[in-house]
């Protein structure tokens, strides 16, 4: 078999892979996700031959950020996604079409030419009509091409998000995670090594999850939650509000720790991505 990191392989962002097993033609897509920068946001070079079948292993915008327009682009494509990666997926699309309508306006008022939308509202009602169709409900193995077999299991990394074991028809073994986390949050189990998955030949993982270099690792939880319990104290302290903007999933985390705490929390909006809290009593 054959795996292509068309984006996610060398940056940040853009997660979509390719994988061809020896003498096919026909590729099977996982992911396609947004490269977002400061001023703009790019996506990977799109898989050319023809895709029987697509996995969006989870709803964060690097790994499903142009989905809409992948199936656009690929009408043979079968779809598969967990049913809470569609439902996400979904609600980040139609906010993506919602900021670039402001963006194009703003881009009207000061004379220049607004940036078309990756896809329209009718390629989003088309991702949601293909993909509810295959939704994945349970780690049951699976054929989504003639000869490939495939089983999703939890990734870890939140709630919905898929990791793939894929055995290809030449027999070959794959763990395709990207995404993943063994250790446990406030929504999700960490991944297990699969018991009936040992030894796989090869994984694939994303780039950010390949550094050696200690400068670079990311931070200790436990010691960013003393960080955030001693500045929540110190907020309350002196009689003031607090505005906890979080990324992604992330709201349920830290909102059930400031809980914990003894900290009321309200979000302003359903749908937006921040968070207040106060002091009970």
């Amino acid at each position: 078999m054959k795996v292509g990191a068309k984006g996610g392989g060398r940056c940040i962002g853009g997660s979509h892979y390719e994988y061809c097993s020896h003498g096919e033609d026909v590729a099977l897509g996982v992911d396609y996700g947004a490269i977002q920068r400061e001023k703009k946001t790019t996506y990977p070079a799109m898989i050319q031959r023809e895709t029987p079948a697509f996995i969006e292993t989870h709803d964060h915008l690097d790994h499903c950020g142009g989905v809409p327009a992948f199936l656009r682009e690929h009408p043979e494509t079968v779809p598969y996604m967990t049913l809470m990666a569609l439902r996400g997926t979904m609600l980040q699309m139609r906010d993506t079409l919602k900021i670039s309508r402001s963006r194009a306006e703003v881009d009207t008022l000061r004379g220049r030419k607004p940036t078309p939308a990756p896809f329209s509202e009718e390629d989003v009602q088309n991702f949601f009509k293909r993909a509810r169709q295959k939704t994945v409900l349970n780690s049951d193995w699976f054929s989504p091409m003639p000869g490939y077999r495939m089983s999703f299991r939890s990734a870890g990394h939140k709630p919905g998000a898929a990791m793939l074991l894929i055995v290809f028809p030449d027999g070959t073994r794959w763990i395709h995670a990207c995404d993943f986390s063994i250790e446990e949050s406030e929504l999700v189990l960490g991944a297990k090594v699969p018991d009936d998955f040992k030894n796989p030949d090869g994984m694939t993982i994303e780039c950010t999850y390949g550094s050696r270099d200690e400068d670079r690792q990311p931070p200790d939880r436990k010691q960013e939650l003393v960080r955030l319990y001693q500045e929540v104290t110190r907020v309350f302290d002196r009689s003031g509000k607090l505005l906890v903007p979080h990324f992604a999933s992330t709201l349920q985390n830290i909102a059930f720790q400031l809980a914990r705490w003894g900290v009321s929390v309200r979000r302003p909006r359903p749908e937006g991505y921040a968070f207040s809290c106060r002091q009970n009593g």
